[in-house]
């Protein structure tokens, strides 16, 4: 609340002052580029700015927009913030100790980290799962006589995000100067898709030297179609050993529940005395390790 209420008052008028002397002295403006898609300025333009000085607002776009979210890095600066005052509220009203705090402050950053990771993995299998069908949209458009940028715009217009908003954003980039390669190859970068990568490899390549595009990616989609359904076969055949993995990392702390619901008693000494804090710490980190062994087991190289 103090921060909104500085920066109405003070910062924004000060911003705007200061633009309109730029401009009048003839000069281009100082404007934050920390932006993604969206309309509207900057709600945190100081975090933007502060950001921007230590070089992370470049980092934090491009994980925002691998997880297809349209914040501004400030923005998501200030989810977490929010976040992490709302649990260290609740816990201090709730259980008021330093370590409760803290872990509750720990949270806060955490949870919303381990949440854009999801969705980046989510977006990128998304992603992976549409791209044998984007191939095959690109290679008969260009076999009816259809341009490479003009069958992307097809991919842009009729397949389903997120392949349509990253073939958009490097259509952009093309209709504002930026070569065909280099859009292509910031796609790359932004998507972090190794069937992609592929492609655009072979593209390139095709552009260089010639040859027939639509062959070259009908049999690259083959390809991916095929990797796919071995993946689909190793995840069937790898089933029952992630079932047995959780099983093993879960039934720990539901039997440790059941327990203290019964008889608190049994387990109150683990709490009290050191030694039983440092036996639940050795068992969180053996249970810990079996779990990175479990998960390391099922890793199959194809």
């Amino acid at each position: 609340l103090f921060y909104v209420l500085i920066d109405a008052l003070w910062l924004k008028p000060l911003r705007i002052r200061r633009r309109l002397e730029s401009v009048a002295a003839g000069s281009k403006p100082d404007v934050t580029d920390d932006r993604t898609p969206g309309d509207g300025d900057d709600k945190l333009p100081t975090v933007a700015r502060l950001l921007s000085s230590q070089g992370f607002a470049d980092k934090l776009l491009m994980m925002l927009q691998r997880a297809g979210l349209k914040l501004r890095p400030s923005e998501f600066i200030g989810y977490i913030a929010g976040v992490s005052i709302v649990l260290v509220l609740l816990v201090s009203v709730i259980y008021p100790s330093f370590w409760a705090i803290l872990t509750a402050m720990a949270l806060g950053v955490f949870v919303p980290v381990v949440y854009i990771r999801v969705l980046q993995a989510r977006r990128l299998a998304a992603f992976d799962r549409q791209l044998p069908d984007a191939l095959t949209m690109i290679s008969s458009a260009i076999r009816s006589g259809y341009s490479f940028l003009r069958a992307m715009q097809m991919v842009a217009e009729e397949m389903p995000v997120p392949i349509s908003e990253e073939f958009q954003r490097a259509l952009n980039e093309v209709n504002v100067g930026l070569p065909l390669d280099a859009a292509l190859n910031r796609m790359v970068v932004r998507v972090q898709s190794y069937d992609l990568e592929l492609v655009v490899t072979a593209v390139l390549v095709q552009q260089q030297i010639g040859g027939n595009l639509a062959e070259v990616l009908e049999n690259i989609s083959s390809t991916i179609r095929d990797r796919v359904r071995v993946e689909g076969e190793l995840a069937a055949l790898t089933a029952e050993g992630r079932l047995s993995g959780l099983i093993l990392v879960i039934m720990p702390f539901v039997m440790a529940a059941i327990i203290w619901s019964l008889n608190p008693d049994y387990l109150r000494i683990l709490i009290i005395e050191p030694w039983g804090k440092w036996l639940i710490i050795g068992g969180l980190t053996l249970q810990g390790i079996g779990a990175l062994i479990i998960k390391r087991m099922l890793i199959l190289d194809y």
